[in-house]
C-alpha cells in the first residue's frame, strides 16, 4: 500500500513538473511586443526609439503597420505631438522596429524637457493590445548635450581611429562609416567572453553580437558604449562567433568587423 501511494506521488509530481515546462514554453512563445530600451538615442532635439515585436508571425498574424504617438509631459498627460504610421516591410518571428523622431515625424523635440511615447500595431485582424502596445516615457537632453540629429545629407566628416600602437585620421562618410575591428575574443575559465575592439573616435555606440553558428542565427544583440566587454552565462564546451558594428554620426551603423571564434572549455 505504501509502494503504491510513493508512486502515484511521484507520477503526480511529475505531471505538474510537465505542464509546469509546457505552460512556460508556450508563454515563450506567444506574440509579445517589447521595449527596446537600452538602443534607445535620446539627444536635445530628437529621440530614437526601438522595439521588437516577437512570434505574430507564428499566430497567423499579418502586421501591416505600427502606429507611433509622441505626448508632451509626464505620462498621465494626453498632449499629442505628434502621431504616424509606419508601414511594416519586415516579415518572420521576431520585426526590429524604430522611429526616428526627426527623420520619420519630421519634428524637433523641445530640450529638457518630458515626453512620452506609444506604439501599437495595426494588424489584418483584431488584437489584444495588453500584448501589442507599449508605452514609455523620456526627458530630452539640455540645450547643446549630446549628438545632434539632422535630416540633412551627410557630410564628409574626420574620424580620429586611435590604438595603443598607432595614430591615424581617416576623412570618411558619415553614412558610411568604417566597420570597427576585433582585435582580441578570449574565453575565461568562468564560462565568459572578453572583447576588445577598436576604439572609433566619434561612434555613439557599438553593437555586439554573438551566438553558437556562424550564421548568427537567434543570436544575442548587446549595445555598449565602450570597447571592451565581458559576456557572460555562457554554456561550456561550445563554440561562440563574435561580431561588432559601430554608430556613427548620423546613427547609421556601419557593415559588421571580421568574426572572431572562441570556444568555451568545460
Amino acid at each position: 500500500m505504501k509502494k503504491a501511494k510513493v508512486k502515484f506521488i511521484i507520477m503526480l509530481t511529475m505531471m505538474i513538473l510537465s505542464l509546469g515546462i509546457t505552460f512556460k514554453v508556450m508563454a515563450l512563445q506567444s506574440p509579445n511586443l517589447m521595449l527596446s530600451g537600452s538602443e534607445n538615442v535620446i539627444t536635445d532635439n530628437n529621440a530614437i526609439l526601438h522595439a521588437t515585436l516577437y512570434n505574430a508571425q507564428a499566430e497567423g498574424i499579418n502586421v501591416k503597420a505600427f502606429k507611433w504617438t509622441i505626448y508632451k509631459g509626464k505620462i498621465s498627460n494626453n498632449i499629442v505631438v505628434k502621431s504616424i504610421e509606419k508601414v511594416n516591410t519586415a516579415a518572420g518571428n521576431k520585426i526590429e522596429i524604430e522611429c526616428n523622431v526627426n527623420k520619420d515625424m519630421g519634428i524637433k523635440l523641445e530640450p529638457n524637457t518630458e515626453y512620452w511615447y506609444e506604439i501599437v500595431t495595426i494588424a489584418d485582424k483584431d488584437l489584444n493590445m495588453q500584448l501589442f502596445s507599449q508605452s514609455h516615457y523620456f526627458t530630452t537632453l539640455a540645450e547643446g548635450q549630446g549628438p545632434k540629429e539632422s535630416t540633412s545629407v551627410a557630410e564628409t566628416s574626420t574620424v580620429q581611429i586611435t590604438t595603443p600602437q598607432e595614430t591615424s585620421t581617416t576623412k570618411i562618410k558619415a553614412s558610411k562609416i568604417t566597420s570597427v575591428k576585433v582585435k582580441k575574443a578570449k574565453g575565461t575559465s568562468k564560462k565568459s567572453v572578453l572583447i576588445k575592439f577598436k576604439k572609433v573616435n566619434g561612434a555613439k555606440k557599438y553593437k555586439l553580437q554573438y551566438a553558437n553558428n556562424k550564421k548568427f542565427k537567434k543570436a544575442k544583440t548587446k549595445v555598449v558604449k565602450n570597447n571592451t566587454y565581458l559576456i557572460k552565462k555562457l554554456k561550456s564546451g561550445k563554440a561562440y562567433y563574435l561580431r561588432v558594428r559601430v554608430n556613427g554620426a548620423d546613427d547609421n551603423w556601419s557593415k559588421w568587423s571580421n568574426v572572431k571564434r572562441v570556444f568555451i572549455k568545460k
